[in-house]
């Protein structure tokens, strides 16, 4: 019984989760935070999530970058333009987040009885909406980037 008390106290003192901020640059994935696109009239094609998970001494600024990444590629495969309404979610379920952010896992594995044998993670959980520009492109910072250049609008050079 004494050994069951022990366990749950750990498990209150050590279980849980927190959220870290970061930042990250939306222009490499085609996301904006707000709904409005750039002021450019739209069509919704559907919801994309993805996340990410690194062990918890990770960088949360790559563990993020890694699931914008992968919420690009799905919007790439919807034939979409952009990522409007990009927000942050953390397990402790609370309305999700502008700010980039990841959950650190704290404790889960005094749960299942092993101790330190597994790393403790941190999760970034990213959402938006992939949208399908109506109208053709103002200028050359609205066009879409070409394949193998890191900026919005083309090649650096």
């Amino acid at each position: 019984m004494r050994g069951l008390l022990a366990m749950a106290a750990a498990v209150a003192l050590l279980g849980g989760c927190t959220a870290v901020p970061t930042e990250v640059g939306y222009d490499r994935y085609r996301g904006y935070a707000s709904e409005r696109a750039g002021n450019r009239s739209y069509t919704e094609l559907g919801p994309v999530q993805a996340s990410e998970r690194a062990p918890l001494w990770g960088s949360c600024a790559e563990i993020a970058e890694a699931a914008l990444a992968r919420l690009d590629a799905r919007r790439q495969a919807l034939g979409g333009d952009a990522l409007v309404g990009v927000r942050w979610r953390d397990h402790r379920g609370t309305e999700p987040s502008r700010v980039p952010n990841c959950t650190r896992e704290w404790g889960w594995g005094v749960f299942l009885g092993i101790g330190l044998a597994l790393p403790w993670t941190q999760v970034a959980q990213v959402e938006a909406l992939v949208v399908r520009f109506d109208d053709p492109p103002r200028s050359d910072t609205d066009a879409p980037a070409r394949p193998g250049s890191y900026e919005r609008g083309g090649d650096p050079r």
